[in-house]
């Protein structure tokens, strides 16, 4: 899961320029071994994965103050930042239902952010969200785990039913390079040319720096390995 200011963090304060800057490098000097709709289609879908998040991000009202407010303003240092992503990632149970009680998993993730106005808080209530929506299989009911269905559905890991026709996802099939992209692990040559269909040298930023140059854009990126 995803907020907007870890987008911010990567692609400056302007995203969707920076990724449509991006795609179109990319479809018009990319990996040769893809097509041009190849291209575009690899970089249109970071651009929808984007307006997703802000229109999931503007469905939950930022407070002042809060965690989210604060990245988003860049009043935490470095280290804290990296402090804070490595504690959810520690933290963070799977699988977990989707939705509950009407309320999607992403949806509750971002409030968290959204109203949390320090980090105590934001760990109780992170912990709460991980307890509330984790997938207990020892209570799902015995006679339903033995249906033929339901052994139709253990051969899919992103989603299944329980009696209460709620649906959970596993953590582990989300796309890894996404995450360390955005986590700011995103810095080998092989990932860049896998995402953005661009060739690039672990000695050399320059091109990609070229791409995101402008006043949105971070001022350097590091992609060596």
């Amino acid at each position: 899961m995803i907020t907007l200011s870890s987008f911010n963090r990567y692609f400056g304060n302007n995203p969707l320029q920076t990724l449509t800057k991006i795609r179109d490098e990319s479809i018009e000097n990319g990996n040769p071994e893809l097509t041009k709709e190849a291209r575009e289609k690899l970089g249109n879908s970071f651009i929808n994965m984007y307006k997703d998040y802000v229109k999931l991000s503007d469905k939950v009202e930022l407070v002042e103050g809060s965690i989210e407010d604060k990245l988003r303003k860049n009043e935490f240092s470095e280290s804290e930042v990296k402090s804070l992503f490595k504690w959810i990632d520690e933290n963070t149970k799977s699988p977990h239902w989707m939705e509950v009680d009407g309320v999607s998993y992403d949806e509750a993730y971002i409030k968290v952010f959204h109203t949390s106005k320090n980090i105590d808080e934001f760990k109780t209530k992170y912990l709460e969200l991980q307890q509330k929506y984790l997938v207990d299989f020892r209570n799902i009911n015995s006679s339903q785990k033995n249906s033929e269905e339901n052994k139709e559905e253990a051969f899919k890991p992103i989603q299944a039913e329980s009696k209460n026709k709620e649906t959970y996802k596993d953590d582990s099939t989300r796309n890894e390079l996404v995450k360390k992209l955005l986590e700011g692990k995103f810095n080998t040559s092989k990932e860049l040319e896998l995402l953005f269909g661009v060739k690039f040298s672990d000695d050399d930023a320059g091109e990609f720096n070229k791409i995101l140059s402008s006043n949105s854009a971070p001022k350097s990126i590091d992609i060596k390995a």
